[in-house]
């Protein structure tokens, strides 16, 4: 594990959107990327206080009948910093298709963090079964009853995508949960084994991930696509959008949602992370749904999203002082978006969206796979 003597804490972003601390470094690696900066890791070995850490990576077939999920986590207790630990989870999706019925396989495996190998330029994070590199991804994880195993690698841009619109959030106690998108979209090639049937991946849709901070949200909702029906997207070759909606708990209180946003059409990007966005109060969701409607400088942001519980893995996550949070995780779920900004307006529809919902309440309904 690399040792390393900064202290925990978010430093300030670069004018690319994002600027994480470097390991050890006294002066900054000027041929990283904004998009590589993005995903260095902030979880300092043997710092107190709780933490958990993600890295993740999704895609999505052309053909829309399969998607992967893959994610690198380190979660330190908050009473007990020497038990953190690492773990890989990793799950494939399959749409029930040609009278296959649907398929979804979770599956996690956990280390010591000691065990974990750190490097932030060139980004890598490393267990003896799987690593996540900056623009490649390989592991295997296992139990007594199915194997997921892959070999993946993928393109990655210049700059991230920053979801809060200050700089100050990144650093301030709350949101007490960071996120970033150093990968906001990318095509995945390379291979995916499920009990040994290979899924060939050849210009899957996919995207990478980043998000850490002293706990989970008290409950969230997020999608992200970039697989959209080509129908009902005339006039807008390459589109991402990404939503998260979001309730902080303080103390007694959980205040209501917020929300930020954005749509990238081809070059241009139309963010929803003003105030009017931030506190639009017409958000809803379910454990299978979420839909929202923001109101941005440059238009109006409609959307509605939701899975079939065939499509959907449940997931516990724990947070560093020890209480769970269930994610509802789909990369199957269907979407409908609807943006009008600058006098035009664009519909998109998709039934690759990914979708999660996280809730305190353990009664959805849903299984909880792992």
């Amino acid at each position: 594990m690399n040792m390393r003597p900064q202290q925990d804490h978010e430093p300030a972003p670069l004018s690319t959107g994002v600027s994480p601390e470097l390991s050890g470094n006294t002066s900054p690696d000027l041929t990283a990327t904004g998009s590589e900066r993005a995903n260095a890791l902030r979880y300092v070995p043997g710092a107190r206080g709780g933490h958990v850490e993600s890295h993740f990576l999704k895609a999505n077939s052309p053909d829309g009948t399969r998607a992967l999920w893959i994610k690198h986590t380190v979660l330190r207790p908050t009473l007990r910093p020497e038990a953190a630990v690492a773990e890989v989870w990793a799950i494939a999706f399959r749409r029930e298709s040609a009278g296959d019925p649907p398929r979804v396989i979770a599956l996690k495996q956990s280390v010591p963090a000691a065990e974990l190998t750190v490097r932030d330029l060139p980004f890598s994070v490393r267990t003896n079964f799987a690593s996540l590199e900056h623009g490649s991804a390989q592991g295997r994880v296992a139990d007594a009853a199915h194997v997921l195993a892959w070999d993946l690698t993928y393109a990655c841009p210049n700059e991230a995508f920053r979801p809060f619109p200050l700089a100050g959030m990144y650093a301030a106690p709350l949101p007490r949960t960071k996120t970033l998108t150093p990968v906001p979209t990318t095509f995945a090639h390379g291979w995916f084994d499920i009990d040994g049937e290979r899924w060939t991946v050849d210009g899957w849709s996919a995207a990478q991930g980043h998000n850490w901070g002293a706990g989970h949200a008290h409950a969230y909702a997020w999608i992200h696509g970039n697989a959209w029906q080509q129908e009902a997207s005339k006039g807008a070759a390459n589109v991402w959008i990404e939503l998260l909606s979001a309730r902080i708990k303080l103390g007694p209180l959980v205040l209501p949602w917020l929300s930020v946003g954005a749509v990238a059409i081809d070059d241009t990007t139309y963010r929803f992370d003003g105030i009017r966005s931030l506190l639009s109060r017409r958000v809803q969701v379910q454990p299978q749904s979420y839909s929202v409607r923001l109101q941005g400088r440059e238009g109006t942001l409609e959307a509605s999203f939701t899975a079939e519980p065939s499509r959907i893995a449940g997931l516990r996550y724990e947070d560093p002082d020890g209480s769970s949070l269930f994610c509802l995780n789909s990369k199957l779920a269907y979407g409908e978006v609807r943006l009008t900004a600058q006098g035009r307006t664009w519909s998109f529809k998709s039934d690759q969206v990914a979708l999660e919902v996280g809730t305190r309440n353990g009664d959805h309904g849903l299984k909880i796979m792992i």
